[in-house]
């Protein structure tokens, strides 16, 4: 071979390489770019799950709630009692006062089998009347503290959301009282975070939860002979523990060591610190000895959106450390061999098929899952909205089944929401959408459907439900509600709040029924 031949054959191996390292060079940042975005989504999904979770939970006892508002306070005789109370002088007021108390006790008893933890009647002039878990601290001003009482009590509306308090913390559902057309007051019905935080464990029980508060919260609302309700977190000086709620979960020992880490706890502090000064939420990865894990932020907002404390969540998960290895194996194949870099992508594609499927649908049930079903009907509302069709919505929730868990345990529970789906499945047509909707309640979506024959479908989900024979379980009934798509409808809320105030008709009237609104 001549020098000129050895020159080409040189120039046309530099050429070649060159290319190659240009290719691989943009293989290598498109990867990068790719694994961030991956991580990114992923912990925005992780997030938005938590989220989603928790409004879930929040939303199944604010419709309980309300229930209880409706049927035991919301009275002729109770608002009559209330009125008297806010026209009389002391002696009527305490009179008033005995009477309340004697006459709601068992109610508050009972909420309280249902993890409700407060009852408090107040001023239509901000003034604690009755708090039904501390029955001698009242007449304290709550304008100043307790953003809620004073909305409603000015405005005369309904709120909810998490709010500090002077005595305990909660998820507070403040109603206006009124009798013969005046404000009267307003009725607190009230959740602990402990109870909110028992629910979630109980269907994930490899998740970690803390609530955090500020301790300027604290120093600033609670009752000084109440203080000793909370204990300083170890993640902040700046946040503390309720000591109620830390109490009644008990910390695994992989997370104890976890948190014995002076650089995680640093890093907690600071996240706290930046999190909390911008009043938002996030999921970030954690690593430790080996092990991946992914801590999210969750803000506890009050009525006026306002974040009053933040719940943390701690879980084993080392999909993250598995995306940045593979980042580093999709390198190495890619400088190794071509054909692995095939096998690289096509295994990156399936990570993606994954977390498309794992964002859609429900776990557990197969179902789609809250996020998907909403973004589902809200295409159905915008259809409707072009071609002038409609749709109906039915509403789902089996009845008793907190007593099948506590009866047979959560697995026989798992057991009868996965039949429970698969009856539902069965019932609907290719074009309809069944979700769980969290928990025990279910949402079905029937394209191009009025409301006469989602009565029809419905009926048949709630027959079949009922003449099936569950393992252990033995008959599980449901509860429905049927809403159709009305033309004055703006958005698919009021759909779906027609459907729950139907649901809870049925649920009013005896269970094991299906009512429309």
């Amino acid at each position: 071979m001549t020098f000129r031949a050895v020159l080409r054959d040189m120039k046309a191996w530099y050429i070649i390489a060159a290319a190659v390292l240009a290719v691989l060079a943009v293989w290598i940042g498109w990867s990068a770019a790719e694994s961030r975005e991956k991580q990114q989504q992923y912990l925005a999904n992780q997030l938005d799950l938590f989220s989603t979770q928790i409004q879930s939970i929040m939303g199944t006892y604010e419709q309980f709630s309300q229930y209880i508002f409706e049927q035991f306070i919301d009275t002729p005789d109770i608002l009559a009692m209330i009125a008297e109370a806010s026209q009389g002088n002391e002696r009527t007021q305490a009179e008033v006062r005995d009477e309340l108390y004697r006459r709601l006790l068992d109610t508050y008893v009972r909420m309280q089998e249902y993890d409700f933890r407060q009852l408090h009647v107040h001023t239509a002039e901000g003034l604690s009347f009755l708090r039904f878990h501390s029955p001698g601290q009242f007449g304290d001003p709550l304008f100043d503290v307790r953003d809620s009482i004073r909305i409603v009590n000015t405005e005369h509306r309904y709120v909810s959301g998490f709010e500090p308090g002077r005595i305990f913390n909660g998820y507070r559902y403040v109603y206006p009282l009124k009798y013969e057309g005046s404000h009267i007051g307003s009725a607190e019905i009230s959740v602990s975070l402990a109870s909110m935080m028992q629910v979630i464990t109980r269907y994930y029980p490899q998740k970690e939860m803390f609530f955090l508060i500020p301790r300027e919260e604290v120093e600033s609302i609670v009752f000084d002979q109440f203080r000793d309700h909370y204990i300083p977190s170890v993640f902040s000086r700046d946040f503390l523990f309720d000591r109620h709620v830390q109490e009644s979960f008990s910390v695994s020992p992989e997370i104890s060591q976890l948190l014995e880490d002076p650089e995680i706890l640093d890093m907690f502090c600071e996240y706290l610190r930046e999190l909390s000064a911008a009043g938002k939420d996030a999921s970030v990865p954690l690593n430790h000895m080996g092990s991946g894990y992914i801590a999210s932020f969750l803000g506890l907002r009050d009525v006026s959106g306002s974040v009053r404390g933040y719940l943390l969540l701690i879980v084993r998960d080392d999909f993250l450390s598995r995306v940045r290895r593979d980042l580093i194996v999709q390198i190495v194949l890619g400088v190794l061999l071509a054909a692995v870099f095939l096998a690289a992508a096509f295994i990156y594609i399936l990570d993606k098929i994954r977390l498309a499927q794992l964002s859609s649908t429900d776990s557990l049930t197969g179902l789609l899952n809250r996020r998907s079903f909403s973004s589902r009907i809200i295409n159905e509302h915008e259809r409707g909205n072009r071609y002038g069709s409609t749709y109906s919505v039915i509403a789902a929730d089996l009845d008793n089944f907190k007593q099948i868990n506590d009866t047979f345990g959560h697995h026989i529970g798992d057991e009868v929401l996965k039949s429970v789906s698969h009856l539902i499945s069965q019932s609907l047509r290719k074009v309809d959408a069944a979700a769980r909707w969290g928990g025990e309640e279910f949402m079905v979506l029937l394209p191009e459907t009025v409301q006469q024959a989602a009565l029809v479908t419905a009926e048949r989900i709630r027959t079949r439900i009922e003449e099936f024979e569950f393992r252990k379980a033995g008959t599980v009934t449901v509860s429905m509600g049927v809403s159709e798509r009305a033309g004055e409808d703006t958005s698919t809320e009021q759909v779906f709040q027609r459907a729950d105030a139907a649901l809870y008709r049925s649920k009013a009237l005896g269970k094991n029924r299906t009512s429309v609104e």
